[in-house]
């Protein structure tokens, strides 16, 4: 999205003293020295907007509906030059700390670059205590709290379908939990007992059978029908139970 830039506004020849009297001093000077620090100072019009509505349009498709979102821009090193038409911003960056931005004047292909600190607060599932590699998420061990998010990268907000997961690896207490802290937990296990599921979802029977090997959502794994002792290939479809894909022949 591209807003407008009013470079008029940076200009004030005037100046009172503390009394309210005008002060007199060499135009020149003064226009020098105005239009210096203007352009070495001044955001361009339209930054805060820009930013602000980019963190809070992937906050939002983050899952985080009660985000409060404070920005500051640094002033830019180099003169912000008059553009015809609106400048675009392009905001870049992973941790809400440390972003930048660049605003383009796409007639002049200029581009001028500033630091972005931003502060979001939201409601997400975080770590309550220490929680160790392949560990479970429990209800003792994660809740949902108001905490200042460090980046926006997917953090679970749901306590539902954060519990019964299995952590990726070691996270501290107060950690926000992200997605890629998850990791699929196992639905079967080596060893286990499972449900057999072979035909269509019209006509369906069942068996009862042995997982020969562990296995995560969707995963193919060889299973034993437990009544003819033949193996099979088969898709785990839920905790405990498997849809038969191929059944190989008799040896």
């Amino acid at each position: 999205m591209t807003y407008s830039f009013d470079p008029s506004a940076m200009h004030n020849l005037r100046s009172t003293s503390p009394c309210g009297r005008r002060l007199v001093r060499p135009v020149g000077l003064l226009l020098a020295f105005g239009a210096a620090h203007a352009s070495a100072t001044a955001v361009p019009a339209g930054a805060q907007a820009a930013v602000r509505e980019t963190l809070l349009s992937q906050a939002a498709a983050s899952g985080l509906r009660d985000a409060t979102l404070s920005v500051h821009i640094a002033e830019p090193q180099r003169a912000v030059a008059a553009c015809p038409v609106p400048l675009d911003f392009r905001l870049s960056g992973q941790h809400l700390s440390r972003l930048r931005l660049l605003a383009r004047c796409a007639p002049h292909g200029t581009v001028t670059a500033m630091n972005v600190r931003a502060e979001l607060l939201a409601t997400v599932v975080v770590a309550v205590r220490g929680i160790a590699p392949r560990q479970p998420f429990d209800a003792a061990s994660v809740a949902t709290r108001r905490t200042r998010l460090e980046s926006l990268s997917r953090p679970f907000v749901s306590l539902d379908a954060t519990i019964g997961q299995v952590s990726r690896h070691r996270l501290r207490a107060g950690a926000v939990v992200l997605a890629d802290d998850i990791a699929a937990a196992e639905l079967v296990r080596r060893g286990q007992a499972v449900r057999l599921v072979s035909g269509t979802s019209t006509v369906a029977v069942s068996a009862a059978g042995t997982a020969l090997r562990g296995g995560k959502l969707g995963d193919l794994i060889e299973v034993r029908n437990d009544s003819s002792e033949r193996t099979l290939r088969a898709r785990v479809t839920a905790p405990g139970e498997v849809q038969v894909v191929t059944e190989p022949a008799a040896p």
